[in-house]
């Protein structure tokens, strides 16, 4: 069940790329699409934040939990396609360890091997349906410099120096195009980052 004392711990994650998806920054200024931490709290994008009820927080940990658990980093399957995308499905299982999944996004409805727990899990995260979400705006920002498709470096800023980063950097996900470098490019920190040393 959800515990606020849990807050800054991830235990569920689901993440999209690759293929014809649109670009979006790497080099540890990327963030998966979807994270869940232990106090029902969800993160979308670190763009949009909202809170799982204890049911539905409880549903989603233990599909998860059920459709990975066992299961290689990257299961074998009949499936390949060139230049498609994958999904990563991550969930944090009841010894503490948190583990990862890679799957083939064309295995919806087709015949890959994969065993039906995994496409339940795939579902339920992908299609993981949110309450009321709101703008995520904690104080703490992740800045990447040297971005192109990666940024050379990273890290994580709050108070006065975090403005700073927001006011001169161009957010990470407004520019649509790969091709130059940015100077810097900022977004804000997910909560099992703020816990990491910050200035």
């Amino acid at each position: 069940m959800p515990n606020p004392a849990d807050a800054a711990m991830r235990v569920a994650q689901f993440d999209e790329l690759g293929g014809l998806m649109a670009w979006t920054p790497g080099g540890g200024i990327r963030v998966p699409d979807l994270v869940v931490y232990g106090d029902g709290t969800v993160v979308a994008g670190a763009r949009r934040t909202a809170t799982l009820s204890p049911d539905a927080y409880a549903d989603l940990v233990s599909t998860a939990r059920t459709g990975l658990k066992g299961l290689p980093q990257d299961p074998p399957s009949k499936l390949v396609i060139t230049d498609g995308s994958s999904a990563t499905l991550g969930v944090r299982f009841a010894d503490g360890t948190f583990g990862t999944v890679r799957v083939n996004n064309g295995f919806l409805g087709a015949d890959t091997g994969y065993p039906g727990r995994l496409l339940t899990a795939y579902r339920a995260l992908k299609g993981l349906r949110l309450p009321e979400t709101r703008p995520y705006t904690p104080a703490s920002v992740v800045v990447g410099y040297g971005c192109s498709s990666t940024c050379s470096t990273t890290e994580t800023l709050n108070g006065s120096a975090a403005a700073v980063a927001r006011a001169s950097c161009k957010p990470a996900y407004e520019d649509p195009q790969q091709g130059g470098t940015r100077t810097c490019i900022w977004r804000y920190a997910l909560p099992d980052e703020l816990t990491s040393p910050a200035r």
